[in-house]
Order: structure tokens, then sequence, then C-alpha cells
């Protein structure tokens, strides 16, 4: 089943957004009150991703600009019509791309969607093809701007 196919499951009264990852943050972190953080550099040694890295220059060129100590994600920076931040999870299959101008400076992020609706053609949608078909999962804005306690 491929990212497209998979959505992030959300209980049937609205859910909430904690119960839909707290299976991969506990593994990972093992406790939420007590996380440790070592998995990181295990997973970033692993290099997962070399294979969309790969994909992703064959279509635009890509910088990696992961850094272990700030986030717990993979970050590639995907030059095409417009800068893309791919970021890739180190906790489970889920993505999150963001657009700026062509500069990468001049303007507001704005999040890219996946969905059909959006398909315009571009590169960037060769970009989300290729996020797609490794099975990965892009996280919907209200989850992104979910509070975290």
């Amino acid at each position: 089943m491929s990212g497209a196919d998979r959505k992030i499951p959300i209980d049937g009264d609205g859910g909430s957004v904690h119960a839909v990852y707290r299976e991969q943050l506990l593994k990972s972190y093992g406790s939420l009150t007590d996380p440790v953080f070592h998995f990181v550099w295990n997973v970033a040694d692993r290099k997962p991703y070399g294979e969309v890295f790969r994909r992703l220059s064959s279509i635009c060129p890509v910088e990696d600009d992961t850094d272990i100590n700030c986030d717990v994600c993979f970050t590639f920076i995907v030059r095409c019509e417009r800068v893309l931040i791919v970021k890739l999870s180190m906790i489970g299959p889920y993505a999150v791309v963001l657009a700026f101008g062509p500069d990468g400076l001049s303007s507001t992020a704005e999040l890219v969607s996946c969905s059909a609706e959006d398909v315009r053609g571009t590169t960037e949608d060769e970009v989300l093809r290729v996020l797609r078909d490794q099975g990965f999962i892009f996280v919907p804005r209200d989850h992104l701007e979910t509070m975290v306690r």
C-alpha cells in the first residue's frame, strides 16, 4: 500500500492527535515522560532514505540539511520551480513538504498537499510522487497545528 492510499487514522469523534502517533513515539523514545533520544543516531547512521534522496536528485538538485541535534527527521532541500523543504520523520513513515519562493527566502512557507486535485504536472508533483511511492503518509495540517503538551 502506497502512502497515497494510506491515511493517518482518526477516531470517529474527531480523535486525539496524540493517540494517532502514540505507539510509534513509544517505540522510538521508550517513554513519553522520560524519553531517550539515542535512537536518532542509530536511524541517522542507517540512512534509511538514501533511495529517496537519489530519486529526488534525479528530479531537481537536492541538499541534505539534516541536523539530528535539532530535529527528529531527515531534511532535504529540493530546488525545483520553488524551493521545497522535505522533512521525513525518524519516528514513522511521515512526510511534510513545505514550499518557498524560487530563492527559498522571499515567501511564506506553504504546506504542499499530495491530494489528487493539487496535481499540476510539475516537478513538485514528481517529488510528491516519489514520497507516495516510497510509502510516506503526508501529515495533515490540523495535526501539525495541534499543541503538544
